[in-house]
């Protein structure tokens, strides 16, 4: 019998702590026999972006700065090579902000299923846009300004039920969470866990 698989994908507009939480439920359910593979898209990119000249990926950078979201093919590519590389039954992967649009949803979804035993959990952190725009202007990273924010906040509305409406399609093995956001970074944790039964 095969071992069973977890691919944990946070989504949530920008602010609601999706790295945090997955740095949590990363040490909550930590084995030394379990390989573990965080897929953290925005760390990836800004790597992405630093080491390349290429005028077209720099176009990319730019807009994205300016709180625009990438052509689907740059985090398709990223986390399909990450999740090749590293996968291995029993194996548990973490996704922020690598499965946003509705297409990038159905082609990950496409490549598992390629897979047998895997679970696949949709957790879906919701929040003010008061609160996510206070948590932003605090952390205070260069691209966090108002107008950005904002920008932000339209593509993620444009797009998400979109994308979740293509999870649900798959509900023989995926489970959607919706999680309030609203607490402490304690209080959300233990929402999640219990909506996890962890």
């Amino acid at each position: 019998m095969k071992k069973q698989s977890y691919f944990y994908i946070f989504l949530g507009i920008p602010g609601t702590g999706k790295s945090t939480q997955i740095s949590l439920l990363k040490n909550h359910i930590k084995k030394t026999e379990t390989k573990m593979v965080e897929i953290n898209m925005g760390e990836s990119l800004r790597g992405f972006f630093k080491k390349s000249s290429n005028p077209i990926i720099i176009s990319m950078c730019d807009d994205t700065n300016n709180g625009g979201l990438l052509p689907s093919v740059i985090p398709i590519f990223m986390w399909t090579k990450k999740i090749l590389k590293e996968y291995e039954p029993g194996s548990i992967f973490f996704l922020d902000g690598g499965v946003r649009k509705p297409k990038e949803a159905e082609l990950f979804l496409g490549l598992l299923n390629e897979i047998n035993d895997i679970k696949i959990k949709v957790i879906h952190l919701k929040i003010a846009k008061k609160e996510s725009k206070k948590r932003l202007m605090e952390r205070a990273r260069s691209d966090d300004k108002p107008e950005i924010i904002e920008k932000r906040f339209k593509e993620h509305r444009r797009i998400i039920k979109k994308t979740l409406k293509i999870f649900k399609k798959h509900k023989e093995n995926t489970d959607i969470l919706k999680i309030s956001g609203k607490g402490n970074t304690e209080e959300i944790f233990e929402k999640i866990k219990i909506k996890l039964n962890l």
